[in-house]
């Protein structure tokens, strides 16, 4: 959401994928699109010291103007 929420003039995307890689290096498994969390979450709770699940949309918010598009 980083790379959509924020314009790369503001926040360079290299700055991201350097931020990114240096959380993975620390061992930290990064999966991106899954959809299956509902059925897994409790396993991973059990399975890893921690879990993070972060929920995101791309969907613009369309705005009910006149001569919106």
């Amino acid at each position: 959401m980083l790379n959509q929420g924020i314009p790369a003039f503001r926040l360079p995307r290299e700055i991201v994928d350097r931020e990114i890689r240096q959380v993975a290096a620390t061992g930290v498994i990064i999966c991106c699109g899954s959809k299956s969390y509902r059925r897994h979450a409790g396993r991973l709770s059990e399975d890893f010291d921690a879990v993070v699940l972060a929920a995101g949309t791309l969907r613009p918010n369309i705005l009910e103007l006149p001569a919106r598009n």
